[in-house]
């Protein structure tokens, strides 16, 4: 009578799912940004009052911190989610997705806008760039996880090297070599080389194309 379709959920509703399993990897498939601190802090404060029987006007002893709370149950929590870390997780897949699936559409087009990525601690803090870009490229400051959380869990398959950077990628072991030989990265001009930039292959020599700011000490060269 009506004309209208008889609908099924899980739906979306103003952006929002409604009826989806909160447990299923495919429903947080579409989530792209980082959610306000505002808003987390809201979802929190319900979350604390319903567990703490709080309300607006009474507040009540937490007698277990919430940092316990969200711990999962055999480390002895309630398996409550933390939502500031869960965000942030979810923006580490876009960004692991930035940078394995390098023939997918979606990855040509933000590398057009913003060029290509070679490296797992590019930071986004430029101007110009769009919140979600720049969002992407700092979840590891101000984390809730472990500071560089994304990064030290990273290792890069170096492959022919144009697409790993030689000094700020963990390529050759688990600490990139500008945290290992941070003195020698401060006075190196190639800072932002890939490997493949780096490495000398012609018919008289082979090796390294260092250059640097001024001439090595001894010390510095051994």
């Amino acid at each position: 009578f009506l004309n209208c379709k008889v609908g099924h959920f899980p739906c979306s509703y103003l952006g929002l799912f409604i009826g989806a399993n909160p447990n299923r990897l495919s429903t947080w498939q579409t989530v792209i940004s980082k959610a306000p601190t505002g808003v987390i802090s809201q979802l929190e404060s319900l979350l604390k009052n319903f567990l703490w029987g709080g309300d607006d006007e009474h507040r009540k002893i937490a007698w277990v911190s919430w940092d316990d709370v969200c711990k999962e149950k055999h480390y002895g929590g309630l398996g409550v989610r933390d939502l500031r870390s869960f965000n942030l997780a979810l923006l580490g897949k876009w960004r692991w997705r930035l940078l394995v699936e390098r023939d997918c559409l979606w990855v040509k087009v933000i590398t057009s806008i913003y060029g290509a990525v070679t490296s797992l601690n590019r930071r986004g803090g430029r101007k110009g760039v769009s919140r979600w870009w720049y969002d992407l490229w700092n979840i590891e400051e101000g984390a809730t996880i472990t500071c560089n959380w994304f990064s030290k869990e990273c290792v890069r398959v170096v492959g022919n090297g144009r697409n790993t950077s030689f000094w700020r990628d963990p390529w050759c072991t688990t600490k990139p070599f500008c945290e290992r030989y941070s003195r020698l990265f401060s006075i190196s001009n190639n800072k932002d080389m890939s490997v493949a930039d780096m490495k000398l292959c012609r018919e008289a020599e082979s090796g390294w194309n260092w250059c640097w700011r001024r001439q090595l000490f001894q010390w510095e060269q051994s």
